[in-house]
């Protein structure tokens, strides 16, 4: 069987390349921290705010990159899905043709059309789930980020009131 020319069969999708924004960022806030790092302030460490924010880039690099991946594979899936469905097609359209009184053929169309419904209702809950499942990753890199920024406000927090 020749293969089907189609505009989901060479549909490719590309990851963004964050490292240019990442090498930017860090040598902006190097340079930010150069500004600071030789001033003589007890109440902030320039170098540890840099450090964190650093820290910050990275868990929101990680956690775009998870959904990313999760809506890239989740296309993916739905274009399998879709030349699925259009090999069923052919194939239920094929059935009918050579099924042989008009009652086969509504009963076998009946059949197909209760097959197809269970397929979609799969099809999209598998789809619903990859991208839950990747939002989820996402969101517990971010969760956990932002939970390792508050203890480190609170170890800044009492290094200055230590301090005094």
């Amino acid at each position: 069987m020749a293969k089907a020319n189609n505009a989901f069969s060479d549909t490719e999708f590309k990851v963004p390349n964050f490292s240019q924004f990442y090498a930017d960022y860090s040598r902006m806030m190097g340079d930010f921290g150069k500004l600071f790092g030789n001033s003589k302030t007890s109440f902030l460490d320039i170098n540890a705010v840099v450090a964190t924010q650093q820290r910050n880039i990275e868990a929101l690099t990680k956690a775009n990159k998870l959904a990313f991946d999760g809506a890239q594979a989740a296309a993916r899936r739905q274009v399998e899905i879709v030349r699925q469905s259009f090999d069923d097609l052919a194939k239920m359209s094929h059935e009918l043709a050579a099924a042989g009184s008009p009652e086969d053929k509504l009963a076998r169309q009946a059949d197909f059309a209760k097959e197809s419904f269970a397929t979609a209702v799969g099809a999209i809950r598998e789809v619903s789930e990859l991208l839950q499942k990747s939002n989820l990753e996402a969101a517990d890199v971010i969760s956990k980020r932002m939970s390792d920024n508050f203890d480190e406000v609170k170890t800044a927090l009492s290094q200055v009131n230590g301090s005094h």
